[in-house]
């Protein structure tokens, strides 16, 4: 806490409590040193994410019972995660994350409280840069922060730096009351995998590998907040943003810099196109626009996701919406097992639900083939198109999906749309499926649809 300075005097401080001995931990321990580090308030708050029934209830209940016998302050929410899962068809941890951020956000805004404390500690870093080198994500292995901005607020993590066995020896001393998750002990989960068969291996071959990881994940971030600093001057410098969704980036300048900074700069460019992160982190798509900003061939072509064109034209690499793009009657039916390349950068495939195919980034839908119709299509969307979405009673307009998406209007036009032999639209593919489809396999579902990027 001193090293990083993390508190400042007359700090507000929420600390976010799942009822876990981490942050009851963490909680305690605050409250036992608020007269030290003079700060001015400690709260609590809890996000009941009810992705665990009754046992989800179970920790709310507790974290509000500890609270209330020690007047610790609480502000706590449910937020029907599973609900909002089925809707948006988007990952859990994703949206849980998302729901939850928001929550602690407004509860600062709403009571001036300054700093969001976390229970993140070493093995919880141990296991994210496992995560990351496992799964190819450089980012990823600079770790988390000690310390970031949440909106005009901050967050701080004062365990970073502390093993869980300090932790559990302070709950074992202070007879802290927590609660256990009982996915904890499953093997189901990577973090899981990771926490109950790696990280003992490295702790045998290295007991001191939490000091380790935190000396390298420190020097990485200070690496990469410098290279993200040179890299944004450049980017200003490199990159110039018309207006009309016109951008243009200089090919000479660009190709004199380093290879590290070229990358950023493209991720730069890519987060200033798109809020998908998806999109921005994909590797693939970074390296082919690499590819032909690195190029020293005159002219090249790229389709970007949400209708943007890529045009590499000699010493200009230009961006901009396809304008070009007219309202096609595009039309293909969908053959059993065999891919079928979609506008936008998509592709399909259709299967039995038995069939067992890893694809890169792809997401899969199952279904019940007689629900479905006897022929399955592609087309653009016409003018009354509705659909039941996945997750919702009612019907909705495809054009009020596109709404919701923020998807431009050029791409709207020829966004592929699945559809049966009568006409009825089954999904706007890479949006929203309609309710004949299940994430996950149900004991009538006899086939399997999966979208995938073609980039």
């Amino acid at each position: 806490m001193k090293q990083f300075q993390l508190y400042k005097a007359q700090t507000k401080v929420l600390v976010a409590c799942s009822g876990g001995i981490d942050s009851m931990v963490l909680l305690d321990y605050l409250l036992a040193q608020q007269q030290r580090l003079q700060l001015t308030a400690i709260a609590a708050v809890h996000v009941n994410h009810m992705l665990r029934g009754a046992e989800s209830d179970a920790d709310a209940a507790f974290v509000e019972q500890y609270c209330r016998e020690r007047g610790i302050k609480l502000f706590a929410t449910a937020i029907a995660i599973p609900q909002l899962v089925d809707e948006e068809q988007g990952n859990v941890e994703a949206i849980a994350r998302r729901e939850r951020y928001r929550f602690f956000e407004e509860v600062m805004q709403t009571h001036n409280f300054t700093t969001l404390a976390l229970a993140h500690h070493a093995d919880d870093q141990i296991e994210n840069v496992i995560m990351a080198l496992t799964k190819g994500l450089q980012q990823g292995t600079a770790g988390m922060p000690m310390r970031r901005a949440l909106g005009n607020h901050e967050i701080v993590r004062p365990f970073l730096s502390s093993t869980r066995a300090q932790i559990e020896a302070y709950a074992a001393k202070h007879h802290i009351p927590h609660r256990e998750d009982s996915t904890n002990s499953s093997d189901d989960y990577v973090r899981n995998r990771m926490r109950h068969h790696v990280v003992p291996l490295l702790r045998a071959e290295n007991p001191n590998i939490a000091e380790a990881v935190r000396i390298f994940t420190e020097q990485r971030q200070q690496d990469e907040a410098y290279l993200q600093t040179v890299a944004q001057k450049l980017y200003y410098d490199i990159v110039i943003v018309h207006g009309n969704n016109l951008i243009e980036v200089d090919v000479k300048r660009f190709q004199l810099q380093p290879v590290a900074l070229q990358r950023r700069i493209i991720q730069l460019l890519l987060k200033y196109l798109y809020k998908d992160r998806t999109i921005i982190q994909s590797y693939t798509l970074l390296n082919r626009v690499l590819d032909i900003a690195r190029s020293h061939v005159g002219n090249d072509v790229l389709m970007l996701p949400g209708g943007y064109l890529l045009r590499r034209h000699y010493d200009k690499l230009v961006i901009e919406m396809d304008h070009k793009a007219q309202p096609e009657a595009f039309c293909a039916t969908v053959q059993f097992n065999k891919w079928l390349t979609l506008p936008n950068n998509m592709r399909v495939f259709v299967c039995a639900a038995s069939t067992r195919l890893s694809v890169e980034e792809a997401q899969t839908y199952y279904a019940n083939r007689s629900d479905l119709g006897h022929t399955l299509q592609i087309r653009t969307k016409q003018d009354g198109d509705r659909m039941r979405p996945l997750g919702m009673d009612g019907t909705k307009k495809v054009a009020r999906i596109f709404i919701d998406a923020k998807i431009p209007d050029t791409a709207r036009q020829t966004w592929p749309l699945l559809v049966n032999e009568r006409g009825d639209v089954l999904a706007v593919l890479g949006l929203r499926m309609s309710a004949h489809f299940s994430k996950t396999q149900r004991a009538a579902d006899d086939v399997a649809v999966m979208i995938a990027p073609t980039i």
